[in-house]
C-alpha cells in the first residue's frame, strides 16, 4: 500500500489505493515528463515482475536543469527540488534538501477521482550515483538480496558499492573500506553477468535464478548472515525476499553445516581476495600499517606508563610527555625499544620536576 509518508495528513487505507496497471503507466509517464522539465536524467527503477498493481511511483533523477545546461551544487538541488511540487500537481509534500527522497501526495482526479498517489522522488548527486541508485533497486528486492549475499561474504553492498565488513573490526580489519562503487565492477566479481541484467527479467524466478548464479550463492551462510531485528522486522513483508530465503533455508537443511571458524576464514579470505581484485591492497595495507603503528605508539606512549616508569602522578606528567616530544617524533617513539625509551624518560624527569615546580611558583606568585 502507498501513502505511508501521508499517513497523519490524509490515512491510506482509502484515500492511497493500490493503482492497477491501466492507470499506473499512463501515470508514470505524465509524471516523468513533468520531471524531465526540471532534471536532465529521470527513471524508475524496473519494477518486480509479474506485479499486478502498485502502491506507489518511485523516481530517480540527478542534475537539475538550468539555462545554460545542468547544475548539481547543493543549492541546484534545493531550487530544483523546491519546484518538484508544482510540476507533479502534488497537494502534500514531505520535501528533504539534498541527495535523498522527498514524498508527494499527486491527486488522481484524472484517474481515480478523490483518491491519491504517493510519489518518491529521489534525488541523486550525480549520474554515477543516479546509474546505481536505479540499479540497486531494481527488480523489487533483487538488492536487498544482493546485500545479503555479499553479507555472507563478510562485505556491505548498497547504493554506495561494496564495502568490506567486519562484525568486530580492529586495526588490521577495517569494516567499510571502499572496493568499488561501479556495478560493472561489482557484478563480475559477485559472478554475476551485468549482461543478463540488462535484458530483463520476465518473471520473479528468473530474477532469483539470475542471483542463484552468483558464486556467493551458498545457502548454509546465508542463514547466518541476517539483518538487525529492526531490518529483519522491515524485510518480513518483502515478499521476493522471504521467497529467497525460504530457498535458502530448503537448501541450507541439506548442506552439511560450518563451524564459525571455517565461516569467518571463508570470509576473510575472499575480502582479501576482493582487494586485489579491485586493486585496493596497497591503500588497504597502507592504513592498516598506518593503524598498527598508532596502536604502538599509544600502548607504549602515554600517562598510565610515564607514572608507571617514573612514580610521578597529575600535570608533572604532561611535562614529561611534552619532553620525550621535544626530542623524538611519534615515528621515533614508536619503532623505539620500550626500555630505551623509559631510560630517556627517566632522563628527562628531575628537569621536568624542575619545570613544573617553576611553573606553580609563577602560578602562585600571580
Amino acid at each position: 500500500m502507498g501513502g505511508k509518508a501521508f499517513a497523519e495528513e490524509l490515512g491510506t487505507a482509502d484515500v492511497f489505493p493500490r493503482i492497477p496497471a491501466r492507470v499506473y503507466l499512463p501515470l508514470k509517464a505524465r509524471l516523468a515528463a513533468q520531471l524531465k522539465t526540471l532534471y536532465a536524467y529521470v527513471d524508475t527503477p524496473a519494477k518486480t515482475p509479474e506485479k499486478g498493481d502498485h502502491g506507489d511511483i518511485d523516481f530517480v533523477v540527478c542534475n537539475p536543469l538550468t539555462a545554460s545546461g545542468t547544475d548539481s551544487t547543493d543549492s541546484a538541488l534545493s531550487k530544483a527540488l523546491s519546484h518538484v511540487k508544482d510540476a507533479l500537481g502534488a497537494q502534500y509534500c514531505k520535501i528533504v534538501d539534498g541527495p535523498r527522497m522527498s514524498n508527494f501526495a499527486v491527486p488522481l482526479d484524472a484517474e481515480l477521482e478523490g483518491k491519491f498517489c504517493q510519489v518518491d522522488v529521489h534525488v541523486c548527486k550525480d549520474k554515477a550515483e543516479w546509474k546505481r541508485t536505479l540499479f540497486f533497486h531494481s527488480y523489487g528486492d533483487m538488492g536487498m538480496i544482493l546485500g545479503l549475499l555479499s553479507r555472507a561474504r563478510g562485505f556491505t553492498l548498497g547504493t554506495k558499492g561494496l564495502r568490506t565488513h567486519y562484525a568486530k573490526p580492529n586495526e588490521s580489519q577495517i569494516s567499510s573500506f571502499p572496493l568499488s562503487d561501479s556495478f560493472d565492477e561489482i557484478l563480475p566479481f559477485l559472478g554475476l553477468s551485468m549482461e543478463t541484467w540488462a535484458r530483463g527479467f520476465a518473471t520473479r524466478a528468473e530474477v532469483l535464478a539470475w542471483l542463484k548464479t552468483s558464486r556467493f550463492f551458498v545457502p548454509r551462510r546465508l542463514i547466518t548472515a541476517f539483518p538487525t531485528q529492526e531490518k529483519k522486522a522491515a524485510r518480513n513483508k518483502r515478499e521476493m525476499y522471504q521467497e529467497f530465503l525460504e530457498l535458502s533455508h530448503a537448501l541450507a537443511a541439506a548442506d552439511v553445516p560450518e563451524s564459525g571458524l571455517s565461516v569467518e576464514r571463508a570470509k576473510e579470505d575472499t575480502r582479501q581476495k576482493a582487494l586485489v581484485y579491485f586493486k585496493k591492497k596497497d591503500a588497504y595495507d597502507a592504513i592498516v600499517t598506518a593503524n598498527v603503528r598508532e596502536r604502538i605508539f599509544r600502548d607504549k606512549f602515554n600517562g598510565t606508563k610515564m607514572m608507571e616508569w617514573t612514580g610521578l602522578h597529575g600535570k608533572v606528567i604532561r611535562v614529561i610527555m611534552h619532553g620525550v616530544r621535544e626530542r623524538l617524533s611519534e615515528a621515533e617513539i614508536t619503532d623505539m625499544d620500550e626500555k630505551a625509551l623509559r631510560k630517556l624518560v627517566l632522563e628527562i624527569r628531575p628537569e621536568a620536576e624542575i619545570k613544573y615546580a617553576a611553573t606553580k611558583d609563577l602560578q602562585s606568585e600571580n
